[in-house]
């Protein structure tokens, strides 16, 4: 298989605890061809399945090279 047509395993939805009803799922999609990195907060419903809110953010992969430093420059300016 040449690299071109070799797959990518996806990679699993990180989810960190926000409170104890609401988790934060980073995860990789895609839509149309685009590779997006998606950013969402999801509520246990009545039966316990995880449902997606309207809160949350997406965008290109593209643009983790200037997300992640400024997110560092965020927590250091925290002191977190």
């Amino acid at each position: 298989m040449s690299r071109r047509t070799a797959q990518l395993a996806p990679l699993p939805p990180v989810d960190i605890t926000k409170n104890a009803t609401e988790i934060l799922r980073i995860e990789a999609t895609s839509y149309k061809g685009y590779k997006l990195c998606a950013l969402r907060i999801y509520y246990r419903d009545e039966a316990g399945e995880l449902k997606p809110t309207r809160k949350g953010v997406t965008f290109k992969r593209s643009m983790l090279d200037e997300v992640i430093p400024a997110l560092r420059a965020l927590q250091e300016a925290s002191g977190a």
